[in-house]
């Protein structure tokens, strides 16, 4: 498996563990080396540190070390490689270089591309053991991510030309495989949702309420994620100063660039009590805590065509702890959520809609007696362990097809 990330996406994660549970060995690489699976904790939380490592590209080195001092001044690597990437190139300059001298010497029976930068880079490696299958695991309709013209253009044209050399693609749900089939003119992608293992169900008196200090059964609406302006948590935090009426408090999971602004703008709105930020937190440790939520908000807003047809991390994660969802009205996740019958939709452009759609929660699901039993029916059908079926198949497939 192949990643341009240093962290470990979850869903190389849940995929990595399936395929080693049947059978597979599974080796992990990104520009920092290759790991045999499974990790350790740390690694599973950052996948670096790997010793000894193959010869590197210059670029790939400088950026190495650039990457090493950035995270020693306590800055976020993203923003380092950001910059280096809005310099050297989106691939052929920068994911090239520093995934080839790791990918080198590699050798596998089947590659696992996750995500466009790394498709090049993993062609070449598979060519180099004989043309062994390489699968392309898009995890999201990468060159519509709200780019700048030239930029989304660049994506599309690499994507186009590399996606039919793949053996089999995947991506995240129906729409985004509809329209790369269309968009490319290639077989349908396998759809492999980001599913995650069921949690148990949600509990009023957990880990959640202790951290903060609140009285057991406190209801809670949770919003996960960065606290970054494309994430929309101020308009969450002044729809709140709308809701005085409602026994509900908003909590914010996870640092960001926003931490220091949104706590200064819960003081000034009077929230101080009712609005509470968390820090970030690793991903094992989220899911107890995203259990112990009443609600989970999703207030993801249609600026591109890939925000459009999204199902984020938090859609699968809420629903695997047995917890309803508010959430912004778009297309994938309505059909999850409306066919489960598990949230209520709507706009949440302004703090004046999110606040609308909040009482219409209040309304119409907060003391639904048949919710649990909804909630549960979602939490199984939308299980990985059923889920991971779509990788096996896939992986099985390749398999079956070489050896004849």
């Amino acid at each position: 498996m192949v990643t341009h990330d240093l962290a470990l996406d979850r869903r190389i994660l849940h995929e990595a563990e399936s395929l080693t549970a049947s059978g597979y060995e599974v080796l992990i690489a990104n520009p920092e080396g290759v790991r045999s699976f499974p990790l350790v904790q740390e690694q599973r939380e950052d996948l670096m540190g790997v010793a000894p490592l193959p010869p590197r590209s210059p670029i790939a080195e400088a950026v190495r070390i650039g990457s090493r001092v950035v995270r020693a001044l306590g800055l976020r690597p993203s923003w380092f490689r950001g910059l280096v990437q809005r310099h050297l190139g989106p691939v052929e300059y920068y994911y090239t270089p520093l995934l080839a001298p790791v990918l080198r010497d590699l050798r596998a029976e089947i590659f696992v591309a996750h995500d466009l930068p790394t498709l090049p880079a993993t062609l070449a490696a598979a060519a180099r053991c004989g043309g062994v299958p390489v699968v392309y695991d898009s995890h999201e309709l990468f060159p519509e991510q709200g780019y700048p013209p030239a930029e989304a253009a660049y994506w599309a044209r690499l994507e186009a030309r590399h996606i039919g050399r793949a053996a089999a693609v995947m991506t995240v749900n129906r729409s985004i495989a509809e329209e790369m089939a269309k968009r490319y003119q290639i077989r349908m992608p396998a759809i492999l949702r980001n599913c995650t293992p069921r949690l148990a169900p949600r509990s009023t008196t957990g880990e959640l309420h202790e951290r903060l200090g609140l009285p057991p059964g406190t209801s809670v609406a949770l919003f996960q994620g960065r606290l970054e302006h494309h994430t929309r948590v101020e308009t969450l935090v002044r729809a709140w100063a709308l809701l005085g009426d409602l026994p509900l408090h908003l909590v914010l999971v996870g640092g960001g660039s926003l931490t220091e602004e949104m706590a200064a703008l819960v003081v000034q709105l009077g929230l101080a009590g009712r609005v509470h930020l968390h820090p970030h937190v690793p991903q094992a440790e989220l899911a107890s805590l995203t259990a112990c939520a009443s609600v989970g908000l999703i207030p993801y807003q249609p600026t591109c065509l890939n925000n459009r047809l999204c199902t984020p991390n938090k859609l699968f994660e809420y629903i695997a702890a047995e917890v309803p969802v508010i959430s912004t009205d778009l297309p994938e996740i309505r059909r999850i959520v409306a066919a489960y019958g598990v949230g209520v939709l709507g706009t949440t452009g302004t703090p004046e809609e999110v606040a609308a759609l909040v009482r219409r929660y209040a309304a119409e699901l907060a003391d639904d007696p048949a919710l649990p039993s909804r909630s549960a029916r979602a939490a199984e059908e939308l299980d990985w362990s059923r889920e991971a079926r779509v990788l096996l198949q896939t992986f099985e497939g390749l398999a079956i097809g070489r050896a004849t």
